[in-house]
């Protein structure tokens, strides 16, 4: 959101604001880094020239590359946005390319990369969607391409790979029931993360490539900081760097939390010690509480499994 604010602000004081039927999207090239990208990356309206200069630069270092014809298509569906990060060869003869800008809703630019092992490419419809910096693709990174409404599959090159992403108010059984296991992704963490934002600041959004599994278990408490006998369970993925344990804020008692970097791996109970589930740390750690009643946590569940698809 931030991101799309200022490239607004960035489109006003260039006067490249678009009109209102005409698509707006992030545009930059770089065979260095994703951050040399970002750093000359501007708001840009798509036109059938850009569209094509973007194609141009897209089969010279990618030979499928389609086409992108707009004959006949109405301005509003034209266009979307993407972003690609890229990287073809290996060893010595090894190239990185990152780009973002304009294509065609009906010609994906991502397709042709679907089957590329060091591509992660992704669409979005809305001005400036795009305007995340792209992945910084590393050395050693393998990523596959899941093309759906923005989102990108990513296989993170250590920690987790897939982890069960789901919430109960009954039981961790229960909770096995609410969602399914899914292939950890930016979009689901960022999901996850987006669900406790209020309850715990430290859960950034992010492109990151690298997972682990949470699971967490939480007491509602009285204002007086009684227990009130509810419970919330929750399994899913973050981010391989995320303290995902700690940074909790409010009237939640968090009864158990862990995170673990192997598939699946928040099935199995941490091999702590039981913890304390009665008291209420007076510094504020070791606390979570949810926007939501935790008798409304179903609702949390539909969200997980809708972005787990």
């Amino acid at each position: 959101m931030l991101y799309n604010l200022q490239t607004q602000k960035n489109a006003h004081a260039t006067g490249t604001a678009p009109p209102s039927n005409q698509t707006l999207c992030n545009s930059c090239w770089s065979l260095v880094s994703a951050a040399q990208c970002q750093n000359t990356s501007k708001p840009e309206p798509c036109t059938p020239e850009l569209l094509d200069t973007t194609a141009s630069k897209m089969r010279s270092i990618h030979a499928p590359t389609p086409e992108q014809s707009l004959a006949g298509e109405h301005p509003l569906q034209q266009y979307r946005c993407f972003t690609l990060s890229a990287a073809t060869g290996n060893g010595t003869s090894r190239k990185v390319f990152y780009a973002k800008g304009c294509t065609a809703v009906v010609s994906d630019l991502c397709a042709g990369w679907a089957k590329e092992k060091g591509a992660i490419c992704t669409n979005c419809t809305g001005n400036n969607c795009n305007a995340a910096p792209p992945v910084e693709i590393s050395a050693n990174v393998s990523a596959k391409l899941n093309n759906k409404n923005c989102s990108s599959s990513q296989q993170g090159i250590r920690g987790a790979g897939t982890c069960r992403n789901c919430v109960s108010s009954k039981s961790f059984d229960e909770c096995e029931k609410m969602g399914e296991i899914a292939e950890c992704n930016a979009t689901i963490v960022n999901a996850n993360h987006a669900a406790f934002e209020k309850d715990n600041p430290t859960l950034q959004q992010g492109n990151g490539t690298e997972f682990k599994c949470y699971r967490l278990e939480v007491a509602r408490l009285h204002p007086n900081n009684t227990d009130t006998g509810l419970r919330g369970y929750a399994r899913g993925c973050t981010f391989h760097n995320t303290t995902f344990c700690s940074g909790w804020i409010s009237n939640l008692n968090v009864t158990s939390c862990s995170t673990c970097t192997t598939d699946n791996c928040e099935q199995y109970p941490p091999t702590q010690g039981p913890p304390t589930t009665t008291t209420k740390k007076p510094n504020g750690a070791g606390k979570v509480t949810y926007s939501f009643g935790l008798t409304s946590l179903g609702c949390f569940s539909i969200l997980l499994a809708l972005a787990a698809r």
